[in-house]
């Protein structure tokens, strides 16, 4: 599992964000399946507009509450060579309202 890193939102914003598996796959051949997603803590963003392409997955964080702190966690199942390999990544979410 990896943290991908921090982003700081405010509420009204939608950002992308992409999540590359060619580090994974490396130099070997094989298939990226359909990431699913989870979101913690009250009053979460949402996640919307989810595409995979190749070895990349990318989806938009909107919405959330003022003072909100969360963790998106993304899980996907990557097949090499007949073998199922399951991938957690992290990213932390903090929604901020700046006036």
């Amino acid at each position: 599992m990896a943290h991908l890193g921090t982003i700081t939102k405010q509420p009204s914003e939608k950002l992308p964000f992409d999540v590359s598996y060619a580090d994974v796959l490396g130099m070997r051949s094989g298939t990226v399946g359909t990431p699913t997603t989870a979101i913690s803590g009250a009053n979460p963003p949402t996640i919307s507009d989810t595409s995979l392409s190749g070895s990349t997955f990318q989806f938009y964080i909107a919405g959330g509450a003022d003072g909100g702190a969360h963790v998106i966690t993304i899980t996907t199942d990557i097949t090499v060579g007949g073998k199922v390999e399951t991938v957690q990544d992290e990213i932390s979410v903090v929604i901020e309202e700046i006036n």
